[in-house]
């Protein structure tokens, strides 16, 4: 085993070459946007992690580097097959020559097969779980920003309108739900406005402060609004910020202050107009 492994640690630089003209001829789809200098740079590292492995006779670091490139290579839109097969290419320069070299040597042949197939294999199965976690987490992300950038004020019934936070509420983003939320009051003469904050995570001092911004706007030009959809936990967490809601009705459910906004609206429709 030693002879063949003393053979693949002098001739490395030979097989990175030569894996590096292959993989740039194949034009993998994600390497296309690799230049010559770049791929043959990945490689090497590729082939020195490959053969720390067999020279410690461990399954570690070839892995390892997979594990670290996955979510780099999620970002550039590689598939897991895309990877594999540069890696293959670059297995079979390796054991093309040890065929070659060593045709005499089948103890050795095999020795390097079943330590190729045993690096490989787990290297695949960690890059697969690398990549699918990336996405996982790249989907989740987008997910947080659309919900975070497209805030919906839904009309529930004649002046009465739904806002359902989800995300993080900072700032920015508070300033423009105000904004939207004020336009479409006017427009469509709304009374009562529930904020449902259920898919909010955190409602910190901040959180709080822009709420109470949101909601006293809205009173100003002539519509109260409800929080609704605020947790045991979250509660909790107000009191002991010491956060003053300051007049903001609460409700623990959307239904609570459906019901609520409801029997408002028969309140208001059940006065006598004034001559």
């Amino acid at each position: 085993m030693q002879p063949i492994l003393e053979h693949i640690q002098a001739h490395l630089d030979r097989y990175v070459t030569t894996a590096t003209d292959r993989v740039f001829a194949a034009k993998i789809n994600l390497y296309r946007s690799f230049g010559y200098d770049q791929l043959q740079t990945s490689i090497r590292y590729a082939y020195t992690a490959f053969v720390s492995d067999l020279s410690a006779g461990t399954v570690e670091a070839m892995p390892n580097f997979l594990m670290r490139i996955g979510p780099q290579r999620a970002e550039q839109g590689a598939t897991v097959e895309d990877i594999l097969f540069g890696i293959n290419m670059g297995v079979e320069v390796i054991t093309e020559d040890l065929n070659a070299t060593f045709a005499d040597n089948p103890a050795g042949l095999l020795w390097w097969m079943q330590q190729m197939h045993a690096i490989v294999y787990t290297g695949a199965m960690k890059l697969s779980d690398t990549i699918l976690k990336a996405r996982e987490q790249h989907i989740r992300e987008q997910a947080s920003q659309i919900a975070e950038f497209s805030t919906p004020i839904i009309p529930l019934s004649q002046g009465v309108l739904v806002v359902p936070l989800i995300g993080v509420l900072g700032e920015q983003r508070a300033s423009r739900i105000t904004e939207a939320l004020l336009q479409r009051i006017s427009e469509e003469q709304a009374s009562t406005v529930l904020i449902d904050v259920t898919g909010v995570p955190v409602v910190d001092t901040q959180v709080a402060h822009n709420l109470i911004q949101s909601a006293q706007a809205a009173k100003l030009v002539g519509a109260e609004v409800l929080l609704v959809g605020i947790r045991p936990e979250m509660a909790q967490t107000l009191v002991q910020l010491g956060v003053n809601l300051q007049g903001v009705r609460t409700q623990g459910t959307l239904q609570a202050g459906v019901e609520y906004a409801f029997e408002r609206q028969k309140r208001q429709n059940a006065k006598p107009m004034r001559r």
